[in-house]
């Protein structure tokens, strides 16, 4: 998503700091520690923006309030039934799996047997708790080591969602908990802005659901002979650099949408939680529903309050191409620096750098500020003999 172009200055500063003993490392959740910006004004109860390309976050509305979310908590079932079953694995469709009339669902025929990689389409895309309930009972008899077509659904699917806290606990969630697989409104059930976008970039590593979250429909024949086809229901996957992820919506939880979008070279993620939802009372027919204009507002605010700033080709950055020279060092590639477009900080940047090493070997990192704030880093590395000629030393 490209941002419109702005006049600004760049002035470098290079303050090289050589420490001979272990250098610290610093990581991406330690570039910002000041408060938050607010996004624009949105119906939602809460909503927390993150570049995790950069590891930076970016605007924060009741981050870490714990909130119900809908079937945005689907992601965490993929990433779940991912890391247990393998994707051509065949599951028998059982009576326990379809599920009640008003829910979202990929319209699973009892009987039928469909793979893995079909349920998490079915999961992901027109949001079935269906597939759902089915993952959750096979992968959950897995971790059980008992026969999914005969095993009891409730208790497999109490071992999976087990599994799914798991998850949470290794990715140091402190406001998330989970009940059942579907995002079913539930008294105990709960998660956060802040925790969503955590699971949201623990999901988009896993190429085969990035993909899948990307796709726009799908159509399919079962093992079992059978045709199913479905719409995504993220309405903003068509906009220009929206590439996922999720949508959820319940009587408690509101409407919310989880959305990842490319700003430039970098990818961000867009939680909210809880914004305006009504239904016609008569024909139960949505009739407001504001999680997407509030995405639109937010990333709008976006290109309004940050700007992308490539530093991959040291030329774009005064002064840094002749200090990674003079230290014999080559800088690795990475994300372009996030910087508020507020304020009239320049850009700096400090060398810090352990005792040399063999070529190709982590020496140190260089850390860019705005003003007193880090905004990024990259690695270091030893330059080869043949980069310490050359006038432009970056690293592939």
């Amino acid at each position: 998503m490209g941002l419109r172009t702005r006049r600004w200055r760049v002035i470098l500063i290079a303050v090289v700091s050589i420490v001979w003993s272990a250098f610290p490392g610093l990581s991406h959740a330690s570039i910002r520690a000041q408060e938050l910006p607010q996004p624009p004004d949105v119906s939602a109860k809460a909503a927390f923006v993150r570049d995790i390309s950069a590891g930076v976050d970016l605007y924060d509305l009741n981050g870490d309030d714990r909130l119900s979310a809908g079937s945005t908590i689907k992601i965490a079932t993929a990433i779940v039934a991912r890391a247990t079953v393998d994707l051509d694995s065949e599951v028998l469709i059982l009576e326990s799996d379809p599920v009640e009339e008003g829910y979202s669902t990929m319209e699973l025929i009892v009987g039928d047997t469909l793979t893995v990689e079909q349920l998490l389409l079915g999961l992901l895309i027109p949001s079935g708790g269906d597939a759902a309930q089915a993952l959750a009972r096979y992968a959950g008899a897995t971790l059980l080591g008992v026969d999914p077509d005969t095993v009891d659904p409730q208790q497999a699917t109490t071992r999976f969602v087990e599994a799914m806290n798991g998850l949470a606990r290794d990715l140091g969630l402190q406001n998330t908990q989970f009940v059942n697989p579907d995002g079913r409104d539930a008294a105990d059930q709960f998660t956060s802005a802040r925790d969503l976008t955590t699971i949201a970039t623990e999901f988009m590593k896993d190429e085969t659901l990035r993909e899948m979250v990307a796709m726009p429909t799908y159509e399919f024949v079962s093992p079992g002979g059978n045709t199913y086809t479905k719409a995504n229901t993220n309405e903003l996957l068509a906009e220009p650099g929206v590439v996922g992820i999720k949508t959820g919506s319940e009587t408690q939880a509101g409407a919310c949408l989880i959305l990842a979008s490319e700003f430039r070279a970098n990818e961000v993620i867009t939680v909210v939680l809880g914004s305006e939802l009504a239904y016609d009372e008569e024909t139960s027919e949505k009739t407001v529903d504001r999680r997407y204009d509030d995405a639109r507002a937010i990333l709008a605010g976006l290109e309004a309050d940050y700007r992308w700033v490539e530093v991959d080709d040291p030329a774009t950055v005064p002064g840094l191409e002749d200090a990674l020279f003079a230290w014999q060092v080559t800088m690795r590639d990475g994300p372009e620096l996030v910087m508020p477009t507020s304020g009239d900080d320049d850009l700096t940047f400090r060398l810090r750098l352990g005792a040399p090493g063999e070529p190709e070997q982590e020496v140190g990192r260089v850390l860019f500020f705005a003003g007193s704030t880090q905004v990024g880093e990259r690695p270091l590395l030893q330059a080869t003999a043949a980069q310490s000629g050359q006038s432009t030393p970056i690293a592939a």
